[in-house]
């Protein structure tokens, strides 16, 4: 069965779909969907990685809403969140965002990375993501509560297999190229992406998707 069938198929045992789990089941199926959530995003990077350096990856853009986008990967990644007695929360906007005019794959696909980067970084606490509406884009903030990353590293984060200090230990498998496609990928969408950090606090990841043009208007310009 495929990876993403595999966590779908343990997100709706999650919901109830075959009757009430105990506690040490819940447990044991939370585990097998993080598990499949991250090998599946892990093959994806490496893929993807391959074909925008080699200029075959194609983008297809359309309007879409970026609430639903944000709405899906979080309920994916719930579990993991949970697993770690995290608590994993979308702030509600000021008032409705505008639609983006990106392609909703490749959203999630960013917002699936920096989400659960966040989670793997965070020993207690939370991860929050907000959104807040720019002039010409809307953006997106996942914060969180984590150990933080030191400042001579910061400028390395987005560098190719880049991984901050005990990224081995939480994850020996892991590539390191989450947070360097992620960028990449929001740059040839028409955004940006940065990010904030203090060692022990936590951090805070930024980016921004293009707004449809109908919905362009006055707002606020994105930092510089």
């Amino acid at each position: 069965m495929p990876l993403d069938e595999s966590a779908a198929l343990c997100q709706r045992l999650l919901d109830g779909a075959g009757g009430k789990l105990s506690l040490e089941q819940r447990k044991w199926v939370e585990g097998i969907s993080e598990g499949a959530v991250r090998s599946a995003q892990r093959l994806r990077d490496y893929v993807d990685m391959i074909r925008l350096e080699a200029g075959d990856l194609a983008l297809r853009s359309k309007v879409h809403s970026l609430d639903e986008a944000i709405d899906q990967v979080v309920r994916q990644l719930k579990p993991s969140a949970r697993a770690k007695g995290l608590n994993l929360v979308v702030e509600a906007a000021v008032r409705p965002l505008p639609p983006v005019l990106a392609d909703p794959a490749r959203v999630s696909q960013v917002l699936s990375n920096l989400i659960a980067n966040a989670i793997k970084f965070t020993d207690r606490g939370q991860v929050i993501v907000s959104t807040e509406p720019y002039d010409r884009s809307v953006a997106v903030h996942i914060v969180d509560t984590g150990v933080g990353i030191p400042a001579p590293q910061l400028p390395k984060l987005f560098e190719d297999f880049f991984q901050g200090e005990g990224a081995k230990a939480r994850d020996p498998l892991s590539c390191g190229l989450g947070m360097t496609l992620s960028r990449r990928l929001v740059v040839r969408l028409g955004g940006d992406l940065w990010a904030s950090s203090t060692v022990g606090a936590g951090s805070k990841v930024s980016f921004t998707v293009p707004r449809a043009p109908a919905a362009a208007g006055p707002s606020r310009l994105a930092p510089v």
